[in-house]
């Protein structure tokens, strides 16, 4: 004979959906919540563990990987730098270079860029700015040990005007390894210009030096460029050219910071890092 399922059918002979719509006794509606309950802490309990073989697969195969990279690495250090370990400590330094190029080769850079605390060295092939003025000031410089001292320094502020050629070298110590920092804009190129450009020197040369309209040996506070004092002491040394013009040539020195409260714009910038300590751009 052959057998034919019946239909999930009661003892009345309702259907199991026509069932689940009928109102719950007391004894069927806890019942029904106890297994509502089980099977919501079981989907979880499943989920939970699923997402925590996924993540060891993936922090397996990260491990893996990093292993890996670090071995290449290792194995790449008897022939120079060890790229593996060293790529993470450079990515920072590679994006801020990148984000100064990006800017000046948009048009300017602008509004409180700074380069503080650490000797920075400084070239211009020529200034011929409209207004300068430079004190003598007082700066915390940063140590190689990380400890800071006042230093007395050269604050010199430059109006507005035109720059042929400039280099920056700044240098950093990273893993041990010396690497140089060099920013510049061609020399012979398209001239840069800018207004409000201050820098912080312990020294500065220049050759061909013409000044207009200069008083040196001015009171250091009341100096002002563009309206703005240079913040100079009472009674210090002073050269106000703010209402005159100066050119200088072949412009040397040694920076510990540079600021650009005004704009610099650059048709030409060149940006990049480059191993061990470099001196010319």
């Amino acid at each position: 004979m052959t057998s034919r399922t019946e239909p999930d059918h009661e003892p009345h002979g309702k259907p199991l959906e026509d069932r689940l719509l009928e109102p719950q006794t007391s004894e069927g509606s806890n019942s029904m919540k106890s297994t509502i309950h089980n099977l919501a802490r079981d989907i979880g309990e499943s989920a939970s563990k699923l997402a925590l073989r996924a993540r060891g697969r993936a922090t397996d195969t990260v491990s893996s990987w990093n292993s890996q990279i670090i071995a290449e690495a290792d194995g790449d250090a008897t022939k120079g730098t060890r790229w593996g370990r060293g790529a993470l400590v450079m990515v920072p330094s590679l994006a801020i270079v990148a984000g100064l190029g990006s800017a000046i080769s948009q048009g300017a850079l602008a509004a409180n860029f700074n380069v503080a605390n650490q000797p920075v060295t400084l070239a211009i092939g020529s200034v011929d700015a409209q207004g300068l003025g430079i004190v003598m000031a007082q700066a915390n410089v940063k140590n190689p040990d990380g400890s800071t001292e006042p230093t007395a320094i050269l604050h010199a502020v430059l109006g507005s005007g035109s720059i042929d050629g400039v280099c920056l070298i700044a240098r950093q110590s990273m893993l041990g390894v010396t690497y140089s920092v060099v920013i510049s804009a061609p020399k012979n190129e398209q001239k840069a210009s800018g207004a409000n450009v201050q820098f912080d020197v312990t020294g500065l040369q220049a050759k061909g030096v013409k000044l207009t309209n200069a008083l040196i040996g001015k009171s250091a506070d009341d100096i002002s460029v563009n309206g703005q004092s240079l913040g100079g002491q009472p009674g210090g040394f002073g050269l106000d050219a703010s209402e005159g013009t100066a050119v200088l040539n072949d412009v040397t020195g040694t920076a510990y910071g540079a600021s650009i409260l005004g704009s610099l714009e650059a048709p030409v910038f060149e940006a990049s890092i480059k191993p061990g300590e470099v001196t010319t751009c």
